[in-house]
């Protein structure tokens, strides 16, 4: 398995399917196993790049607290070992927050972004699960049997809070959680300007769908995709919906975005480019805001 080293952790990905590169960054506590129920159709088209998260699967732990921005420079090791100039940049919940970091910090290395169930961080609408826990408490069993999130720890040691499953609370996963706390991506979202989707489901109790919203104004550049009825397990939930609309939009924008090269000297923004339509989506959950 490919491993490649990033400041003090070892951090593990895998390359699946061929064409232009995709990289696929998990949420808190979550291993690249994550983007199971949608590889299938991405791979098809993409070469999708998977990774565990510093703190998970088959990556090392940090020892040290770190932020948002050092999982952004993770990524960048990856993409610097494969020797690729430029990818599309695609997380889910916390990988969202990273996402946005490569992106704000990478500009000439992002072909487009794309974000599922995410957040612009704090200060944003109730978006962190210190915040969330009490609600997620009512939401009730029901929900938990529509949710599998392949967890860092694998099975037997997945906590639930409302139907939602949390990773173990060790040193890792609370260092990465410090990591979702301590992002400002308010700030960061007005430097972004590479051709952006969110998707979110409209029943989100651990991140709002207002905050999708709240995205969609900040970029510059931005389409949003809503699901309706989906949670946070928006992938195991929706995944067909999710990836026609990912599909969608990146077909939509290979070919009017340029591949930028790796920038020397001093970082250049990326172009404002106009959105081309996206293609007609299968009926269904779907919904456009």
């Amino acid at each position: 398995m490919p491993r490649i080293t990033s400041s003090d952790c070892s951090i593990h990905y895998d390359v699946v399917g061929n064409g232009p590169p995709l990289v696929l960054i998990a949420g808190w506590g979550c291993t690249s196993e994550v983007w199971d129920p949608i590889i299938g159709k991405l791979a098809s088209q993409y070469q999708c790049i998977r990774i565990d998260n510093r703190g998970t699967g088959q990556s090392s732990s940090s020892a040290r607290f770190y932020g948002v921005a050092t999982m952004a420079k993770d990524i960048l090791a990856v993409l610097d070992d494969l020797g690729i100039d430029s990818a599309h940049i695609l997380g889910n919940s916390l990988g969202g927050m990273v996402a946005q970091a490569f992106a704000r910090n990478h500009p000439e290395r992002t072909r487009t972004l794309t974000l599922i169930s995410s957040s612009p961080g704090v200060p944003s609408l109730p978006s962190h699960a210190a915040l969330a826990f009490p609600m997620l408490r009512s939401i009730g069993q029901k929900t938990a049997e529509t949710l599998h999130l392949p967890l860092m720890h694998g099975p037997g040691k997945t906590p639930e809070f409302g139907g939602v499953s949390l990773p173990p609370f060790d040193q890792a996963s609370r260092r990465q959680l410090i990591a979702t706390l301590s992002w400002w991506g308010i700030i960061q979202a007005r430097g972004i300007h590479a051709p952006s989707l969110i998707v979110h489901g409209t029943r989100d109790p651990i991140i709002p769908q207002g905050n999708a919203r709240l995205m969609r104004r900040l970029l510059p550049n931005a389409r949003l995709r809503l699901i309706r009825g989906a949670t946070h397990g928006i992938l195991s939930e929706a995944g067909d919906l999710v990836a026609a609309h990912v599909l969608a939009f990146l077909a939509a924008n290979q070919a009017t975005l340029p591949t930028p090269g790796r920038s020397k000297g001093r970082v250049l923004p990326a172009p404002a480019l106009p959105l081309a339509p996206p293609k007609v989506l299968p009926s269904g959950l779907g919904g456009v805001a």
